[in-house]
């Protein structure tokens, strides 16, 4: 079995989140960013000045994104080496992106070893396998991506790209990413915090303790902000819009800066009264359970010394049968792709002056 959380990482510790994405990745993110000064006074560096850590990652490890897919690139080390030399002699660091769980050994190993003297605490946050598909695609589609939710679900629940040649694999098994990092920091520095409906404040509790911080510290106020989910007719009318669009590098940037303004009127809008959720085929739902329940023995089996926090339970915990799945919406009203298209419109940067 798992062991208990045994309070914080000593002194001198450097505390690695590495997601995956759609965890609560961003909400951690946010509440280390905000309260830097105030970490920074405990003793706990958060290093930079963005929300995560993704561009100095991205970097170290060779990595580019072009669209949804992720491509090699020259190495420059110099952003990761700043994040370094932040940390200095600090009592504690914290590095945070969801990168981190696309990188293979020997990049982990570069991670760790930037840190030489330190005890590497590598904190996985995690959600249930099923909502963690959904989630993924949704976001694959803000970047791009042109396949529909059953196609690319029905490859990615028996997908194990941890065993391709692709040199950042999108692993979304807990307990390969278990295995990753434990393989070089040891399974005893390893930390699961699971993100649980009924326990919604776990995640936020892990980090507290881990970093010697109070009750609460972390946990955020302003529950407006979060992000919501798209419905099935808002999914599909960005998927289209993805067919229809050219992938060449010119258009790129502007995509990228359309798609964040599509983004930010889903989180501004309720959904529309007549949208359906997204949901998952059954065939699909039924393969990712199995999956799930092949991690968690994973998990107890193999790595007994794994910190959990949350109940291990909640990943196979036995939940409502899978709807029948509606299929994709073949059309979506008007209302709203019109209320979309101004809301991006509205938006747009005003055109210099000529």
């Amino acid at each position: 079995m798992p062991t208990e959380p045994s309070g914080p990482a000593s002194e001198h510790s450097l505390l690695i989140h590495i997601g995956p994405r759609k965890t609560g990745t961003t909400a951690i993110q946010q509440a280390l960013a905000t309260r830097r000064d105030e970490l920074r006074a405990r003793g706990v560096i958060y290093p930079g000045r963005s929300q995560q850590h993704f561009r100095a990652v991205n970097r170290l490890i060779g990595r580019r994104q072009l669209w949804e897919e992720d491509h090699e690139a020259p190495v420059v080390e110099g952003a990761w080496r700043t994040l370094v030399e932040e940390i200095g002699s600090a009592p504690r660091g914290v590095i945070s992106t969801e990168i981190l769980s696309q990188v293979r050994e020997d990049n982990v190993r570069r991670v760790v070893e930037s840190f030489p003297g330190r005890t590497p605490t590598v904190v996985i946050t995690y959600r249930p396998f099923e909502m963690l598909l959904s989630s993924t695609w949704q976001q694959l589609v803000k970047e791009g991506l042109r396949d529909p939710l059953d196609e690319w679900s029905r490859r990615a629940v028996i997908d194990h790209p941890e065993e391709s040649g692709v040199p950042f694999p999108r692993v979304l098994d807990v307990a390969t990413l278990v295995d990753i990092w434990g393989g070089v920091v040891g399974l005893e520095n390893v930390v699961v915090a699971l993100v649980d409906r009924a326990r919604p404040l776990t995640i936020f509790n892990a980090f507290e303790e881990l970093l010697g911080l109070p009750d609460g510290f972390l946990v955020p106020t302003d529950v407006e902000s979060r992000k919501r989910s798209l419905t099935a007719q808002e999914a599909e009318l960005l998927r289209q819009t993805n067919l229809l669009l050219p992938r060449d590098s010119v258009s790129l940037k502007q995509q990228r800066y359309l798609r964040r303004l599509a983004a930010k009127w889903v989180d501004d809008h309720p959904p529309c009264s007549s949208d359906t959720r997204l949901t998952l085929p059954a065939d699909v739902v039924e393969q990712a359970r199995v999956r799930s329940g092949a991690m968690v023995e994973r998990l107890r089996s193999g790595a007994g010394c794994v910190r959990v926090y949350g109940e291990l339970e909640s990943l196979v915990a036995s939940r409502d049968s899978a709807a029948a799945d509606p299929g994709t919406p073949t059309n979506v009203d008007v209302a709203l792709a019109a209320e979309w298209l101004a809301g991006i419109i509205a938006s747009l940067p005003s055109p210099e002056d000529e």
